[in-house]
């Protein structure tokens, strides 16, 4: 890309909200970002239902084709389960 091209594809860019729409933008994703890797996620996880599949257990999804039950919070096999 030379010096010609670049210079279009900013004003094209550029046409298309305002530096305050941007720097918007820019901060809205790097507090989401943050907060995904702070583990903020899995607070909201909570409330959502869980794939076809599996049951819910607690604040997780547990794999309902094998012998898993929820007990106490887990996720468990008896007679191992806490």
């Amino acid at each position: 890309m030379n010096e010609n091209e670049f210079d279009q594809f900013t004003r094209a860019v550029a046409a298309g909200g305002s530096r305050r729409y941007f720097l918007g933008l820019l901060g809205r994703s790097a507090v989401g970002g943050f907060l995904g890797l702070a583990g903020v996620t899995a607070i909201f996880a909570g409330g959502k239902k869980c794939p076809p599949g599996t049951f819910k257990c607690s604040k997780v999804c547990c794999d309902a084709s094998g012998d898993l039950v929820c007990v106490n919070g887990t996720c468990c096999v008896p007679p191992h389960c806490p």
